[in-house]
């Protein structure tokens, strides 16, 4: 019955876009890391602007356990969601009852008037309905990689030793031996993720987010894969080593069939191919030095 209900409240919500761009918890597509890289874009965007930023951090305890169950439903009626779906939700909230046992002592059973069941399928959706007002009104005001040579290189250094441990590949060069043992660099591992994380941007389940952080090159004369994107200019190495500035290179050089993968598996595949024959020098200059 709540597979039933939580289609019917998904259906409308999608087709009335009642869930923000700024929710990125429990939808497809997002993630604790799609919801940094949003916000820290705006910030570092206005740091490199010359201007002020602070942030506030909010933990909220017992998010959800303690909610009134008449506010979601007054949250989703006021979102316009028809009366008969309405009573199914509170149908699916009333009637539940606890009680606690202390020395095998029970007492008496008591109303449920707040929260959700755990684990309960409806759970994620409640919770947006009744958190997605939180920012609105509010000017937001880390994805970050590492901004030196150093930073890239030390870490870099430890598996390089590693590698070195493995019997029979102590006289191989160090892109050798990831050969052989299936491995990349650090460094190739970071512009991987790097690459994932900006094509559910462009074509996965954030394409609704990333329009505000990525702006597409439209002349006609672009060579190339066809899906290239603008390049900013920042004075600070904040900006420019943020996520939304620094992989843009990187996009722009692969091949057309890479950027133009169906969907996040394939792209996946053809973009270990790439890496896999780019020599690791080249990946380190293109970081380091823009």
């Amino acid at each position: 019955m709540e597979q039933i209900i939580l289609r019917a409240i998904m259906w409308h919500v999608q087709d009335n876009q009642v869930i923000r761009p700024s929710q990125h918890g429990f939808r497809k597509g997002r993630s604790c890391l799609s919801n940094l890289i949003s916000f820290y874009d705006k910030v570092t965007r206005l740091v490199d602007e010359g201007k002020a930023v602070d942030i506030v951090y909010l933990d909220f305890s017992k998010a959800f356990d303690m909610v009134s169950h008449s506010i979601p439903l007054e949250k989703l009626a006021a979102r316009g969601l028809d009366r008969c779906t309405l009573l199914w939700v509170k149908n699916c909230l009333a009637g539940q009852a606890q009680r606690v046992v202390v020395n095998g002592v029970k007492s008496r059973r008591w109303p449920v008037t707040s929260g959700v069941p755990q684990g309960s399928v409806l759970e994620p959706v409640l919770f947006h309905t009744f958190i997605n007002d939180l920012d609105e009104g509010i000017e937001s005001t880390t994805h970050f990689g590492p901004p030196t040579t150093r930073d890239i290189e030390v870490p870099e250094r430890v598996q390089r030793r590693a590698t070195k441990l493995v019997k029979g590949l102590e006289h191989k060069s160090y892109e050798e031996r990831l050969r052989e043992l299936g491995l990349f660099s650090l460094e190739k591992k970071r512009l991987r993720g790097d690459l994932m994380a900006l094509y559910n941007y462009l074509k996965g389940g954030c394409s609704e987010v990333g329009v505000g952080l990525f702006s597409q090159v439209t002349s006609d004369r672009t060579r190339g894969n066809g899906l290239k994107l603008r390049q900013g200019r920042f004075r600070l190495d904040i900006r420019k080593f943020y996520f939304t500035e620094r992989v843009i290179k990187h996009w722009n050089r692969l091949p057309r069939e890479v950027v133009e993968s169906p969907s996040l598996e394939v792209f996946k595949r053809h973009i270990d191919v790439v890496l896999r024959d780019m020599v690791y020098w080249w990946t380190l200059q293109c970081y380091v030095n823009g």
